[in-house]
């Protein structure tokens, strides 16, 4: 859970907003700082996964699930 954040299910939107955000930056400082140099290109791969428990007996499933997306 992202500090702050408490739970709930618009978790997942406000960090792919974020996610998003981060990349346009990082785009924009890339495009105007490095590309005349080192002719690269710079993409983005949206690729996360979540999960909720259902009911308390699903936390560990849970636990066990996102932190297979944390590496």
């Amino acid at each position: 859970m992202a500090p702050g954040m408490g739970g709930g299910s618009h978790i997942g939107r406000i960090a792919r907003h974020n996610t998003v955000l981060a990349h346009a930056r990082a785009y924009h400082v890339y495009d105007t700082e490095f590309r005349d140099t080192q002719e690269g290109r710079c993409g983005i791969t949206l690729n996360s996964g979540w999960a909720h428990p259902e009911t308390p007996e699903d936390q560990k499933a849970t636990e066990i699930y996102l932190g297979m997306f944390s590496n």
